[in-house]
């Protein structure tokens, strides 16, 4: 939620380029949405440094760089174990899939023609 003197200033600017209260607050959305739409893809990265910032108040620019770059480590690295973990599923699938083409025919091979060998 912000501030009294955010909104207060937001509004001031906007009035700077709109002509009329309806345009003031149309525009207004207008800026917050966009602002949505560019923070979100960063949500993961945004929670991280606010919770940071929470514990320790403040931190350096070095201290801002550790954090991204400790979210962004994470997420990659969750991001890898998801797709090994589809990989291997991939893979028990085709094992159970060959094992399953496998035996039958096998058994139907000799039980159908036994004077040819596999």
């Amino acid at each position: 939620m912000p501030s009294v003197s955010d909104v207060e200033q937001a509004v001031a600017l906007a009035t700077l380029v709109c002509k009329s209260a309806e345009a003031v607050e149309r525009f207004l959305a207008f800026c917050e949405q966009q602002a949505r739409d560019l923070l979100h893809p960063h949500g993961p990265i945004i929670m991280a440094l606010s919770i940071v910032l929470k514990i320790r108040r403040t931190l350096t620019g070095a201290e801002i760089d550790d954090v991204i770059a400790t979210t962004v480590a994470g997420l990659q690295l969750a991001a890898e174990r998801r797709r090994r973990a589809e990989w291997r599923k991939g893979e028990l699938a085709a094992e159970r899939f060959r094992a399953a083409c496998d035996h039958p025919d096998e058994a139907a091979l000799s039980q159908s023609a036994p004077d040819r060998m596999v």
